[in-house]
This record gives C-alpha cells, structure tokens and sequence, in this order.
C-alpha cells in the first residue's frame, strides 16, 4: 500500500512539473485537493454539496436501449495521420425528427459519461425536451461504448486501438458523418458538459455553417493546466504497478 507520504509526493511532483512553484507547505496526503474552496465560503458565504457520480449505468440487452453503431467510413483518416477504418461510434436518439430535419439536438458525452448516464437531461419537458427537439447522445471515442481499447458494445474487441489515441478533432468529424447518414445538415443546437463542452466547441469552429447555437457548459476549447494534471494523475496511478 502507498503510503500518505509518497502520494503526497506524487502530488507534489506532478504539480510542480506544471508549474514549477517549489514545495508545498500543507499536507496533500490521501485524497486531499489541489484546489480548495475555502475562500470562496469564507468571501463569498457560498456552500457547496458534495457531488457523486452515480455508478455506470449497466445497459440492457436489447439493442433499442443499448443504442445504434456507426462505423467509420473506409479510408478515415484521424488528425494524427493513421487510418481510422474500423472505428465505431455508439449513439442513441430520443425523441423525433421534424420532417425538414431541423430539430436535433447533438449532445456529446462527458469524459467517462455513457449515454444512460446522460438520459436524466433529456425528455418531455427536460432541459432537452423531447416534446420540441430530437436528442441525439453520441458517446466519445474510448468511453467504453464507442470504440475503446477496452472492447466493444456486443462483448467482442475492436481492431486495435489507436496507438496514437483520438482527438476532439476525430471525434467531431466522425459525428458529422454520422449527421450525413442519418440527413441532419443542421444542428438546432449543440449541448456538452465538461469535454462534451470542448466538443461543441470544436463543432462551432469546424462546421460553423451547421450549428445554429452552442451550449458549452464548464468547458473549454482545450484543457487547463489543471485539467492536465488531474488526467496525468490518472495516468500515474494506472502507471504504479
């Protein structure tokens, strides 16, 4: 077992490589945090809650529940250069497309979000409410649903996972294929949480001519040093065997 100590240390390492501010004078043992709040509760008055993230959703096994399969058209080419055949994208689609196919709403999955775990959004008279819009949830690439180096939806394996990983950028025009299969030239609106928000982002400024309106909501275009420490943390921890 890792002692308070060392992952102290860790901590401490990972967080001057990016910044470079020398040692820390308070205690990072466990799962103390970088950030703290403490100033904003005592300037501002603010309380916070604790959030938790619910368990991944297990999906059912028919097919209407689990979502539909795009796959990657022969000779996609990803941002770093290597052929991308193969590659699939989970998606599902609530609610109902009006007849000029003007009324969808494309809403990317966060960092490790599926779409089940998305769903509490989305409905009659929800933040996207199905009574107005076509929803369509589209999970990111190495989620888990979407081709990942971990298998597939129907419990086989992929081809080989990427060596050199996917982009916001592959992502994105692997979505606007998917759009062209299904007729959607435009999008009423984009919807993203956290990396869904870069997704939208990256939507806005690749295919401005097919999106009409961007809810980018806690994201941005590219990752903070924050954000970067928290993902090398991931890494290190994956990397301690």
């Amino acid at each position: 077992m890792t002692s308070p100590l060392a992952r102290f240390r860790g901590k401490e390492q990972l967080f001057n490589e990016h910044f470079g501010l020398g040692a820390f004078t308070s205690n990072l043992g466990g799962f103390a945090s970088l950030v703290s709040n403490k100033k904003a509760r005592r300037v501002l008055g603010m309380t916070f809650t604790s959030f938790r993230k619910s368990p991944p959703a297990s999906l059912p096994p028919d097919e209407g529940a689990q979502g539909a399969v795009f796959h990657a058209p022969a000779g996609f080419i990803l941002k770093s250069g290597i052929c991308g055949d193969g590659l699939k994208l989970v998606y599902k689609i609530y609610g109902k497309l009006n007849a000029e196919k003007t009324n969808c709403i494309l809403h990317p999955t966060s960092f490790d979000a599926t779409h089940p775990e998305l769903e509490f959004n989305v409905g009659p008279a929800k933040t996207l409410d199905t009574n107005r819009y076509c929803v369509l949830i589209v999970n990111l690439l190495g989620n888990g649903l979407s081709t990942s180096p971990s298998g597939s939806i129907d419990g086989g394996h992929d081809q080989e996972y990427p060596p050199t990983g996917t982009s916001i950028c592959d992502n994105v025009r692997l979505q606007a294929l998917l759009l062209d299969s299904l007729g959607i030239s435009e999008i009423a609106c984009i919807y993203g949480y956290s990396m869904g928000a870069m997704q939208a982002l990256h939507w806005a400024a690749m295919f401005p001519q097919r999106v009409k309106r961007v809810a980018a909501v806690c994201g941005s275009a590219k990752p903070s040093d924050f954000n970067i420490v928290f993902l090398d943390s991931l890494e290190a921890a994956l990397l301690a065997d």
